[in-house]
């Protein structure tokens, strides 16, 4: 009866240390994986802007809050909330007069959140696949 109460006492202790350092894992494991993502991340997008620049497509386009009516709207409108957080660049192919909306996400940090509307904005887009696009932060 006595070693029934004494085990628990003995055993718990290290449970507990080691729930605490599986917990502590999960922020270290998310930290790694931040500062390996990260540069690889940033690899992507640059080669994806460097195949843009030679294979691509380059055009100027005013940013807007709403697609414009009838447009192709690259990867679906925004709906819910998030769709506070998206502006879109139309751009209207002048051979086809198709009109293409890419949407950007300003949800965390983009310098296009507060733009105004109707400034020309570079977008450089694949004419074969219009998902595969870049949207410049500069404003022209």
């Amino acid at each position: 009866m006595l070693a029934a109460l004494l085990i628990p006492a003995i055993v718990a202790p290290s449970l507990t240390s080691g729930l605490h350092l599986y917990l502590l894992s999960f922020p270290i494991l998310g930290i790694l994986a931040l500062v390996t993502l990260g540069p690889f991340m940033r690899r992507t997008e640059q080669r994806k802007q460097n195949w843009l620049n030679e294979y691509g497509w380059h055009v100027l386009a005013p940013i807007s809050r709403y697609p414009e009516e009838n447009a192709f709207i690259i990867g679906g409108l925004a709906r819910g909330r998030d769709a506070f957080y998206y502006r879109y660049v139309n751009w209207q192919d002048p051979e086809t007069g198709q009109i293409y909306a890419f949407p950007v996400n300003t949800r965390f940090f983009s310098a296009l959140r507060n733009q105004p509307e109707g400034s020309l904005h570079p977008v450089w887009f694949d004419p074969e696949d219009p998902s595969f696009f870049i949207v410049s932060t500069e404003r022209r």
